[in-house]
């Protein structure tokens, strides 16, 4: 800077009035000059305090220098008068200069109307590095409505910036391709009233290479990182934000929580992505929708959660009508991930994704389509190389139930000889049969958590607050889908430390016992109709060996069975485990000794880390021979008769008018062979229902079997009704076994009231 710069500007580099912050620290996001003890500028308001100014200077200054500079160019100095100068001594540069600088000064008056007090906005700076080629920063901005009392925010070079309301809380979220070199703070008016320099982090070099891999489904996502070719790991979900104003941390997360990114996920030991978006905030003239702008990754808070609320975007699903939100979400999510790697220099990713085993071909070949498309946007801002599969790509696009076995293949180091592998969600199973490490049957059911426990404690909600100790009060007045979102956010934060301390204590309980003889009889089931599958696969030749299989059970439905032993814990001694094999062993028909049950060691990562792990060849089931599933009961769709034992191929376009199943045969055999076993085996920590009579004859049963043939009906009429790509086809088998569990869960919410 030479001296005829400075004459120009040197009326207008200081701002009339010093305004100053109530708090020794109020801007740790901030660069400030150091200062000597003498010099700590003290406000003597109510008491004797030190304060935080704000930089009283015109931000044409960083044109000449960076933040780093120029807060050695500066220094405020307390006077004898009460008064603070500051000092700018200013480095002189041209021909024959006898001074090195030239120093400006100017003093103030600390004057309690420019005191901006002890409560500050929330501003926060996403993310917080510098890498080659990034360019996407968002600074947030929320004045923690003190409206006029504090002050609002500009930033140079902003491409796009979206301002919003929530009741008496202003919002900004800025966006801008280069790292801030300060803040522009100005008051109501819009006039400057000082800048906040930033902290400037060291700039990263980016070098490496990584694979990641991604599950996303509807209710969580998770993702796994593979450098060059260590051991895959959960992605570090590490906090990237530059907190620039001291605020209260309540304020602060959730400020964030709701409106920008989260500082921290939760929970803090293993954080986790859920698949819900929020659109706080979003502008409805934005034709083309952005991500953070439009819609943001929502992590959900335990007591704070409504998923009610019409901003919040819940059940994300590609093959929903949703996929508008869907699609913001993956975009928020590739760029948190993006940034996520390259705080670690990563310049290369090669993209994993799994997708359900249900899609068919075509929603297979959009989905593909939909993470090219986002990938291809991010390498222009992001500065990576990423490298995305088309759906041709079976090494790095898989389905979820090839992903799975290619898990326990890889990661647990188990075989695929002779396998059956359960993969157990909120709403889905997905059960799959391998042989010599080709998979030779699939198919997903819609049984899942929701049919284990959901909607049986929601008809008894009074169990979640007596024994599940979860008080949030209303669960008689959220519909299903937000009753089993609140549900799953407790399964997920609370369960583990329940079992651990709760579920001995109360195992006892006659409430407990009849939920876990419920809970029991609906998994044993699942694994009933296992081997009927494998018994079908014999007698057609494709399963030649006629032994029963080990099982392998995962997903973040399979901690249920935790649930099962009075510890809390499942294992190999686990006197369900025991049931199981029995099971499967009776309605194989084959001749074999028992095989256990593997519980994942990973339970909920198994997708994302299979994703990764393709250094072992497993072969998926072909096209040709998805969708076939086997009965398991007689049936007749649309007039004609379905054996339980044959194997049926879902066809599309198929308008299904009558779907019958006319008499329950298989699962009242499976209930007396469960009861069976329960005596065989003495199993104590499980219970017989209570009246029910052990008898393969269902009329010494009748009144039992009559209600569920009745709920039966009903349920037949109300969903298997349509053209066969708007339903999915589920095994008449698995229909019955739902219907039971749904009368069983009746009787047993009926019985608990009667004792209160």
């Amino acid at each position: 800077m030479n001296l005829d710069d400075l004459s120009r500007i040197k009326n207008s580099l200081f701002l009339p009035k010093l305004y100053f912050i109530e708090l020794e620290k109020g801007l740790p996001g901030g660069l400030l000059p150091d200062q000597e003890e003498s010099d700590v500028i003290t406000f003597i308001g109510y008491q004797k305090k030190p304060v935080t100014p704000l930089i009283p200077l015109n931000s044409v200054l960083l044109d000449y220098f960076t933040p780093g500079v120029l807060v050695k160019q500066i220094k405020f100095k307390m006077q004898n008068s009460g008064q603070v100068r500051l000092i700018l001594d200013l480095p002189l540069t041209g021909v024959d200069l006898k001074q090195k600088s030239y120093t400006l000064y100017k003093d103030y008056d600390l004057k309690e109307e420019n005191c901006l007090g002890e409560q500050l906005p929330v501003l926060q700076l996403w993310p917080n590095f510098r890498a080659d080629k990034w360019q996407d920063y968002y600074v947030f901005y929320y004045d923690s409505e003190l409206g006029i009392r504090t002050f609002d925010v500009s930033v140079y070079n902003d491409k796009d910036s979206c301002d919003f309301k929530l009741g008496f809380g202003k919002y900004t979220i800025i966006r801008l391709e280069d790292f801030p070199t300060h803040i522009n703070c100005v008051d109501s008016q819009r006039n400057p009233i000082g800048i906040i320099l930033l902290k400037s982090p060291n700039i990263i070099r980016p070098h490496k290479k990584c694979k990641i891999g991604v599950d996303f489904n509807t209710k969580f996502t998770n993702i796994y990182i593979q450098h060059n070719n260590s051991y895959p790991e959960p992605l570090k979900l590490k906090n990237l934000q530059l907190q620039i104003t001291t605020v209260a941390s309540f304020t602060l997360l959730n400020a964030l929580f709701e409106n920008f990114i989260p500082e921290n996920f939760i929970p803090q030991d293993k954080p986790q992505i859920d698949s819900v978006l929020t659109t706080l905030g979003a502008n409805p003239n934005h034709n083309y929708k952005l991500p953070i702008f439009d819609g943001r990754m929502y992590i959900p808070n335990n007591k704070t959660f409504k998923p009610q609320e019409e901003h919040i975007k819940t059940n994300l699903s590609w093959t929903s009508s949703n996929r508008e939100y869907v699609e913001l979400f993956l975009k928020h999510l590739a760029l948190h991930i993006s940034a996520l790697v390259v705080e670690q220099e990563i310049e290369e990713i090669q993209w994993c994704i799994s997708y359900p085993s249900t899609f068919d071909k075509k929603t297979k070949r959009t989905y593909a389509k939909l993470w090219q498309d986002i990938t291809q946007e991010l390498k222009v801002t992001t500065g990576i190389k990423h490298i995305c599969p088309d759906y041709k790509d079976t090494d790095h696009y898989r389905s979820e139930s090839v992903a799975f076995a290619q898990y326990f293949n890889g990661r647990e180091r188990e075989d695929l000889i002779y396998t059956s592998c359960i993969y157990f969600l909120e709403s889905t199973s997905d059960i799959s049969v391998w042989d010599s490490g080709k998979q030779i049957y699939q198919y997903t059911i819609d049984f899942g958590v929701k049919d284990l426990l959901h909607e049986i404690l929601q008809e008894n909600p009074r169990f979640i607050k007596d024994r599940l100790k979860y008080n949030f009060g209303g669960w008689d007045n959220l519909h299903t889908y937000a009753f089993n979102t609140k549900l799953d956010l407790w399964l997920r934060l609370e369960s583990e430390n329940w079992l651990k301390k709760e579920r001995e204590q109360i195992a006892d309980e006659e409430d407990m016992r009849g939920l876990i003889t419920i809970m029991s009889i609906g998994v044993a089931g699942l694994y009933y109709y296992i081997g009927i599958v494998l018994k079908v696969l014999h007698q057609q030749g494709i399963y030649e060996r006629g032994k029963t299989t080990p099982v392998y059970i995962g997903g973040r439905g399979s901690h249920l069975l935790n649930w099962l032993d009075d510890r809390g814990e499942f294992s190999h001694d686990s006197e369900i485990n025991k049931i199981f094999s029995r099971l499967l062993i009776k309605s194989s028909g084959f001749n074999d000794y028992p095989q256990d049950t593997h519980l994942s060691k990973y339970i909920g990562d198994e997708i994302a880390c299979g994703l990764v792990l393709n250094d072992t060849s497993i072969k998926g089931i072909s096209e040709t021979e998805q969708n076939y599933f086997i009965p398991g009961e007689n049936c007749l769709i649309n007039g004609q008769k379905i054996d339980a034992y044959s194997r049926i191929k879902q066809q599309n376009e198929q308008e299904i008018n009558d779907f019958k199943i006319p008499k329950l045969i298989e699962i009242p055999e499976f209930l007396y062979e469960f009861h069976k076993v329960l005596k065989e085996l003495n199993i104590e920590e499980i219970s017989a229902l209570k009246d029910y009579k052990t008898s393969p004859d269902t009329k010494d049963n009748s009144e039992l079997w009559k209600r569920t043939q009745r709920a039966l009906e009903d349920i037949l009429i109300k969903e298997m009704k349509g053209k066969s790509e708007e339903i999915r086809f589920e095994p008449p088998f698995i229909l019955g076994l739902k219907t039971l569990l749904r009368v069983l869960a009746k009787d047993w919410a009926k019985s608990s009231s009667s004792k209160k």
